[in-house]
């Protein structure tokens, strides 16, 4: 395998950095977003041959049609953090623009699509290429059944510091796991008991990222093809102290690489 695809969940960086404003945390969100962003790239390695995905949830979600109750408790839930969550947003939108003005990464949001479907199609029409995912979404494990996806989550501790690889199980089977998401997935608000045929049909749907409904899964690849890989301009990256300096160093430096094989045998390590 040569160049590689390292995607990130954006949703995930929004939510975490937004969040942490909560926790005392007094720089501009889109700061402690970038921040983060340029550390899980640094620990991963990134070259500058390698494809940059940004996978952004679109506006509305396909799966709220099929069921209603699905992330049912996530607008309560930033209701109650008494944060300025529309703000927030506009502020990662602004983000979001200022990269695509300075950096060579490719950037995907579509209506109804979510960062997941992203996900789940760019490994499915990339077999041949050694796949990076950044997320801690557990939904994501099931593209693990494809020998070429690795999964980066910022959750993970490595030698006492957060952000790592997940050590995929010998034993790993997708569809045990598929089978255990559909009975019920409490992450997503999919807790009801599932009943009936269709309804089980209609929750398989829903989680299932091997495969998706091809009016999802069709956008997703026309947007592919389209994607032009642009330039990188240093002096056009947002924040243009520290943050900038980091992003100009971002592919040659290796200092805080952190492989693979590091976490699966800083695991055994551990279990020893």
């Amino acid at each position: 395998m040569e160049n590689k695809i390292v995607l990130v969940d954006w949703g995930m960086v929004i939510h975490k950095a937004g969040y942490s404003l909560s926790y005392g945390n007094a720089m501009p969100v889109a700061y402690t977003g970038t921040q983060m962003l340029l550390s899980y790239l640094s620990k991963v390695g990134v070259n500058k041959e390698d494809d940059i995905i940004i996978a952004c949830d679109g506006r509305g979600n396909w799966r709220k049609e099929l069921e209603e109750e699905y992330k049912g408790t996530r607008s309560a839930q930033r209701e109650k953090s008494n944060l300025d969550w529309d703000k927030i947003y506009n502020d990662f939108d602004w983000l979001l623009e200022q990269f695509k003005q300075s950096a060579s990464w490719y950037i995907i949001g579509l209506d109804r699509i979510e960062a997941d479907d992203i996900a789940s199609v760019v490994v499915r029409e990339n077999l041949d290429k050694e796949i990076v995912l950044i997320s801690f979404d557990q939904d994501w494990q099931l593209l693990w059944n494809f020998d070429n996806v690795k999964i980066f989550s910022p959750l993970v501790t490595y030698k006492s510091k957060k952000g790592a690889y997940k050590v995929k199980p010998k034993d790993f089977n997708p569809y045990e796991l598929l089978n255990k998401k559909i009975r019920k997935e409490v992450s997503d608000d999919l807790v009801n008991e599932v009943k009936s045929e269709e309804q089980y049909e209609i929750r398989k749907t829903i989680v299932n990222l091997l495969e998706l409904p091809d009016y999802i899964e069709e956008p997703i690849k026309a947007e592919l093809q389209t994607m032009k890989k642009g330039t990188d301009k240093v002096d056009k990256f947002p924040f243009e102290n520290s943050l900038r300096k980091k992003f100009a160093k971002l592919y040659e430096d290796k200092s805080k690489v952190i492989t693979y094989e590091d976490c699966v045998n800083y695991k055994l390590k551990k279990r020893r």
